[in-house]
């Protein structure tokens, strides 16, 4: 009964359970590698410097100037960050009911999805498949780009957002909810894994739980310290 009300209440409140959580993974996973931090990092004062309307105005007041356009196309980025970081939390299962009143076909493959009968999907037997995903358990934005097209090479090859009919139809309020959350953290602090104490370490204390339903907050807590950027 738990498991069933926390499924409820989380879906009703995608926004809150999927976008804070990826939000926080994706600061995790920065974190731990220099090389998409300052990517990341510089396309944040990259789109600080060209829209800048006077000299000495603060970032922070640039990118509360941004528009909704803006938030969405500058940012390439981020976005790449957050696809990989919900690949890597996405876990549980999707299923949906057949309530067509009728078998159906799957494909050519001679199968079907009885009549009223569920069909479910694994996550993890796309998103964690090394012949779909090399290395399916690094963080590795790159993954996504053009050039690498990790995914694209089969049918349906990433369903972080839904895929065919039914895709999220949040994404993309949670996609400019998430640019902007690590946008303004990115552009205010310099961050960096540590224990409790505030000490320096250099991998993250407990890993993403495969095993659970669905999105989900650490098991065991993970800090970061953080520090006001140099002018």
């Amino acid at each position: 009964m738990r498991n069933t009300i926390g499924f409820v209440i989380g879906a009703l409140f995608a926004g809150q359970l999927n976008t804070g959580i990826n939000a926080a993974w994706v600061l995790v996973k920065l974190a731990q590698n220099d090389h998409w931090t300052a990517r990341v990092r510089n396309e944040v004062d990259a789109v600080a410097v060209r829209y800048r309307k006077y000299h000495g105005q603060p970032t922070t007041e640039v990118l509360g100037s941004l528009t909704l356009d803006d938030w969405e196309s500058e940012f390439p980025n981020i976005g790449l960050c957050f696809h990989e970081s919900i690949r890597l939390a996405l876990t549980g299962s999707s299923f949906r009911k057949n309530i067509s009143g009728q078998d159906i076909p799957i494909g050519n493959s001679g199968e079907v999805i009885p009549r009223d009968a569920y069909a479910a999907y694994l996550h993890d037997e796309l998103h964690m498949n090394p012949d779909v995903y090399p290395n399916p358990t690094e963080f590795d934005p790159g993954r996504h780009l053009d050039e690498r097209g990790e995914g694209k090479n089969v049918p349906h090859g990433y369903i972080g957002w839904g895929s065919g009919l039914h895709p999220c139809i949040g994404m993309k309020i949670a996609k400019t909810e998430m640019t902007i959350v690590l946008a303004y953290f990115i552009a205010m602090f310099e961050f960096e894994l540590s224990d409790k104490h505030g000490n320096k370490i250099n991998s993250e204390p407990c890993r993403i739980n495969r095993n659970a339903e669905l999105a989900e907050k650490p098991r065991s807590h993970i800090y970061l310290r953080y520090r006001r950027r140099s002018a």
